[in-house]
This record gives C-alpha cells, sequence and structure tokens, in this order.
C-alpha cells in the first residue's frame, strides 16, 4: 500500500459528502493564482477550497485565528463545502507552561529514555495491540491508545513516530494528509538496538522506519529526521517529508509545537485525550 487509506472517522451526510468534527491547523493559497487553496485540518487531512467561495474563506480564515472547532462537510474529492462553529469537543491540553521555553530543549525526546524489547517481546506486545473497530479512525487517537494500552498493560515505555509531509508533496500527488504518526519502539535485532514503528493499521509487524515511510510515499525521497517542529514546519516545499520522534505521551502536532513555543513538556497521559481517543478510535467510552 502507497498511500494512507483514512485517519478521520467521519459521520457520513449524503452519499457524495461527509462531516468531520475538526479545527484549522493552516490555510495554504498557494504560489501562483492556479493553484487551489488547501486548508489543512487538525485531524491531519487536507481539504480544497474554492477560490471563488470568498465568504467561506473569511469565514474559515477567522476560525483559524479563533482557533474555533468546526463541523466541515467535505466531498469525496475532498471539496470542503460548508463549515459551522461548534461547541469544543476536545479541552485544551491541561498542562503547565514554563516562564521561558528557552530553558527548555525543543526536541521532545530530550531525558526521555524508552524500553528496549527482544524480538520475540516486540512481536508479542505488537500482536497484542487494539484492533480499530471502525474501517476510518484517526492516526493519532490509535497510535495513542495503543502506546497507553502498552505502557499500563505491558509496562512498556515506547515513542512515536511521526511523519509530516510537506505541501509541496501534497500538491504534487493531490494527497490527502500532512501527517500520520504510529507508536515506535527499541528492539534488539543482530545484538544492536533498532528503532521499529509498531503501526498495527498498516503492517502486520514492527517495521524499519524508512519501511513504514514507503508505505505512505508516493516517489524514493528518504525522509530526513528533524528534532524540533519548526524544522520541518519552516519548510514547508522541502522534499517530500520529515520524521519526527516524541515520547508516547504526545497527542497532536500542536503538543509538540507548544513544546518549542512555551517550554509544555509532557510527562504523563492527559485523562481527557486518552478519553477521547477511546471513543474515537475504539468506540470505547471509559
Amino acid at each position: 500500500m502507497r498511500f494512507l487509506l483514512g485517519i478521520l472517522a467521519s459521520l457520513t451526510i449524503p452519499l457524495w459528502a461527509a462531516t468531520h468534527i475538526t479545527q484549522i491547523h493552516d490555510i495554504d493559497h498557494g504560489e501562483s493564482i492556479a493553484d487551489v487553496t488547501l486548508v489543512f485540518l487538525t485531524s491531519g487531512q487536507v481539504a480544497k477550497l474554492n477560490v471563488n467561495d470568498t465568504r467561506l474563506l473569511n469565514q474559515l480564515n477567522l476560525s483559524l485565528k479563533k482557533k474555533d472547532w468546526l463541523a466541515v462537510e467535505l466531498s469525496d474529492e475532498r471539496d470542503l463545502l460548508s463549515a459551522e462553529t461548534v461547541d469544543e469537543v476536545i479541552p485544551n491540553n491541561q498542562v503547565v507552561l514554563q516562564k521561558d521555553p528557552q530553558l527548555f530543549s525543543p526536541d521532545p525526546m530530550e531525558g526521555y529514555n524508552a524500553s528496549v524489547l527482544t524480538l520475540e517481546r516486540a512481536k508479542e506486545v505488537f500482536r497484542r495491540g487494539r484492533h480499530a473497530s471502525k474501517e476510518e479512525t484517526q492516526c493519532f487517537n490509535r497510535a495513542h491508545i495503543w502506546s497507553y494500552e502498552w505502557r499500563v498493560k505491558e509496562n512498556v515505555y515506547s515513542k512515536k513516530m511521526w511523519i509530516f509531509f510537506t505541501r509541496k508533496y501534497i500538491r504534487r500527488y493531490n494527497f490527502e494528509w500532512w501527517f500520520h504518526v504510529s507508536p515506535m519502539i527499541n528492539m534488539i535485532v543482530d545484538g544492536q538496538i533498532k528503532e521499529r514503528v509498531m503501526d498495527r493499521k498498516y503492517s502486520s509487524q514492527p517495521l524499519p522506519i524508512q519501511k513504514w515511510g514507503n508505505l505512505f510515499l508516493r516517489d524514493d525521497f528518504k525522509c530526513p529526521t528533524v528534532h524540533k517542529y519548526s524544522d520541518h514546519a519552516n519548510f514547508p516545499e522541502a522534499g517530500s517529508c520529515f520524521y519526527m520522534k516524541s515520547p508516547m505521551y504526545y497527542y497532536q502536532p500542536v503538543d509538540l509545537e507548544f513544546l518549542e513555543k512555551y517550554g509544555s513538556v509532557l510527562t504523563s497521559w492527559n485523562e481527557t485525550q486518552v478519553r477521547q481517543a477511546y471513543g474515537e478510535a475504539f468506540d470505547i467510552y471509559p
């Protein structure tokens, strides 16, 4: 499989459209009048906007500024048809923002020690990962629950591997998503410690990073690994993609952004996020 099949859970309205509850991450107008306007949703999906719909564009720009939660209606071709403001469905991350982010490393992996598993143990933990009960679910919700349950049930401290797709890549291939995330563990391979991605949705076993990335890439580009959020966010046209690692507690890209901007280091689970992830990914409401 060479591309993501789906991340965002949706409620079908007519056969040709779906409504998604999300926020606006960013809006990209392209470099020329011929470029389609892209709307990056915090769910990871990339929607397309008719440039002549100035009313909707103005509404989205205001919602982006206010960080509104929206019910956005998308066609099967990802055209953004409408957007309605809804009550906030996921409270802001309950973390204490440090007064001086310059005192903290923007690298989320700084000081974090992940577990090291044998090959047999890694495969056992992988097999015990929960299966999604719905066809389409958000990657960050699945990854959060896998990581959470492996910690609680298996005493495994995992990492997360993020892959961010550049706007250049998204436009070239009309790609559907601007990021994907999955748990990752340290595993002993031939006497050496290697990193393996544990993506229960798209693979049947732990995978090397590049092999995992190749599931979603449509070219042979090797994604560089960055160590702070702005290293990829500031270069939307550089190559095809970027990798970034984080501890298991980081839920969405905004958590990585807040670490760099405000020094908000995450060292424990946010119970609200865990409950939200259970419901969205697995229809479980603890």
